[in-house]
């Protein structure tokens, strides 16, 4: 006996999601616009915690304002990792994942006479579910604003500052993304004091449309209800001509 089969091909409409840049910048600093904490340190012990400060200056930018920061560390402090978030510079990868981002800036190393006997580098930072996460850093130019740029940073080039295994997540699984940058200062023989200038900060996050449940449209539902109904007859008849 020679078995009939039904095939339905039941073909929707599918939305093609096309990228966008989602940017946020910022030139006058503010500081109600900005977070800042250590994100990571290094000491002899947990009393000798470097500190620092940070404030806006009014001129002396590339051009104009500023934002200024101190680094202060004893002598058993060897390096603080300041992380400086902007606080309106957000996205929600469940809303627009994450495909990658470019970062710009303008750096300067400014002179701290004598107190001025360690290092600082810079880079951009990410803040996600509690934890900050940047690249390699870079060194900086002292007494010149120089332009540093950052591109196309994905989630691989990025790690946890106190954990270098982790990474986040630009998923649409992950948490919400908040965009800054990072100083680190320090001196490997322990006691530092420096000063560091950025001006000019963007950030260019390429993204797209994280996929969304969209519900069916009830004639839909009803075009599959009916297809349900001839799947069962035909199954009925099937079976009938089986037993003849």
């Amino acid at each position: 006996m020679r078995r009939a089969h039904l095939i339905v091909v039941l073909l929707l409409p599918v939305a093609i999601k096309a990228e966008t840049v989602i940017g946020y910048s910022d030139s006058i600093f503010k500081d109600a616009d900005w977070t800042t904490e250590i994100v990571a340190f290094s000491a002899l012990f947990a009393a000798a915690q470097p500190s620092f400060e940070v404030n806006q200056e009014i001129a002396e930018g590339n051009p104009d304002a500023f934002r200024r920061t101190r680094t202060i560390g004893s002598n058993s402090a060897f390096s603080i990792a300041v992380g400086h978030i902007l606080q309106i510079a957000v996205i929600d990868p469940r809303v627009d994942t994450i495909q990658s981002f470019d970062m710009f800036f303008d750096i300067i190393g400014l002179p701290q006479g004598a107190g001025d006997t360690g290092f600082s580098v810079y880079a951009p930072i990410i803040e996600q579910d509690g934890a900050y996460f940047g690249p390699t850093d870079r060194a900086l130019t002292n007494g010149n604003w120089s332009a540093g740029s950052f591109l196309g940073l994905t989630q691989n080039d990025l790690t946890d500052y106190n954990d270098f295994t982790t990474n986040p997540d630009f998923s649409n699984t992950g948490g919400v993304i908040s965009f800054g940058y990072a100083v680190r200062a320090g001196n490997s023989n322990g006691g530092f004091d420096e000063l560091t200038g950025l001006d000019n900060w963007v950030v260019n996050a390429t993204t797209t449309p994280a996929p969304a449940i969209i519900p069916l449209p009830a004639g839909v539902w009803g075009l599959l209800a009916a297809i349900s109904l001839i799947f069962k007859a035909h199954r009925k008849k099937l079976a009938r001509n089986h037993r003849d």
